[in-house]
């Protein structure tokens, strides 16, 4: 028998080892998968007796039309954590013997650094930049370097995760243009949750930045992890072939396929859930600062990051998880050094409610 482990998840969805009434682990729209999105993956189940398409023709057309990118620019993978790895690998199998140099924009989700480790990362900066700081250095263009090197790859989400806080366009493109040996990875999974998502994209940058690449997500907005697709868009012809190179055959199934062509037809969906989740959020946000919170962060996604005072570490997590309610506890993140941090999703005011009740029992 396997010996299990005492240790926290890498990431939140764990459903499967623990007895779970309400996930507030894993931030998924709580508004569900839309219907036209359901009905083309169960389609796509029906067509399964072939194989999927392994260029994933039709879902390229779809999101090149949808997102106003080229067709040749984009890459799906089995969720974007395939392609975390992918792009990680592609870059250090091209450095002519030395190792990758990469960093991350800390706190951040584990996959970045792992997957730099994976594909035999010689330095990974993931403490420099604090909680709060939405991932990059104060002033103007900070010198970039590592031991006097260009870094080869930096990794930063926005919104950042787990704190939700968004860096400003103008932020981004300064970082990129002052660095541009230096591979950028906007990850902007959780970016359509934001009303300001057409203010902040880099999307329409990529055709004319050949280091910029950016990662968007169909999980967390559609609703539709178990399906996993991600997409990965960047104008450096000769990176996306080497980052194809990684990628195993008919990587995305053909329902995964099917619903994300759907689901770029969503544009009504996508508003009203921006707008379900800005109410939740704000009422969220509020209610944890009147609670015994220590810390509570103001993001633009679709959870909420948060320090409580924890008598011993994960003490919270414990509580809530002995009331059936799964959270995420923070404190395996890449550059978060104490315990107490915590992330919830932003999902119905109902569950929002029965959460906000469990908290405040356990500072009792």
């Amino acid at each position: 028998m396997m010996e299990e482990r005492n240790v926290l998840p890498q990431h939140g969805g764990d459903i499967y080892s623990h007895k779970v009434e309400l996930d507030f682990s894993a931030s998924i729209n709580p508004l569900g998968m839309p219907a036209r999105v359901r009905e083309a993956a169960i389609r796509g189940i029906e067509d399964s007796v072939h194989y999927p398409d392994p260029a994933a023709r039709e879902l390229t057309r779809a999101y090149a039309r949808a997102r106003g990118v080229p067709e040749s620019a984009v890459i799906f993978g089995n969720g974007a954590s395939e392609l975390i790895r992918a792009l990680c690998s592609a870059l250090a199998g091209d450095l002519a013997g030395r190792k990758l140099r990469a960093a991350a924009a800390v706190p951040c989700f584990p996959e970045y650094l792992d997957a730099a480790r994976q594909a035999g990362s010689e330095l990974l900066m993931d403490g420099v930049y604090p909680a709060g700081s939405a991932g990059l250095p104060s002033g103007r263009c900070r010198n970039f370097t590592a031991g006097g090197m260009e870094l080869d790859l930096y990794f930063i989400a926005n919104p950042a995760s787990p704190t939700g806080q968004v860096t400003e366009r103008r932020r981004l493109t300064e970082l990129i243009s002052c660095h541009p040996a230096t591979v950028v990875c906007v990850d902007e999974s959780f970016l359509p949750f934001s009303d300001r998502e057409d203010g902040l994209t880099l999307l329409p940058l990529v055709h004319r930045c050949r280091s910029l690449v950016v990662l968007r997500s169909f999980t967390k907005i559609y609703a539709m992890p178990g399906l996993r697709l991600g997409a990965l868009v960047s104008s450096d012809e000769q990176l996306l072939r080497r980052i194809r190179g990684f990628l195993q055959p008919w990587n995305v199934s053909l329902p995964a396929q099917r619903a994300g062509a759907a689901a770029l037809e969503e544009d009504a969906f996508v508003q009203k859930s921006v707008s379900f989740i800005r109410r939740e959020r704000e009422f969220l946000t509020a209610e944890l600062e009147e609670s015994s919170a220590d810390r509570v962060f103001h993001g633009e996604a679709n959870y909420v990051f948060f320090h409580w005072p924890d008598r011993e570490p994960g003490d919270l997590g414990r509580q809530l998880m002995a009331r059936g309610i799964l959270i995420r506890d923070c404190s395996n993140m890449p550059g978060i050094t104490q315990s107490g941090y915590y992330r919830v999703a932003v999902r119905s005011r109902d569950d929002n409610v029965r959460l906000l009740e469990a908290i405040r029992a356990a500072a009792v």
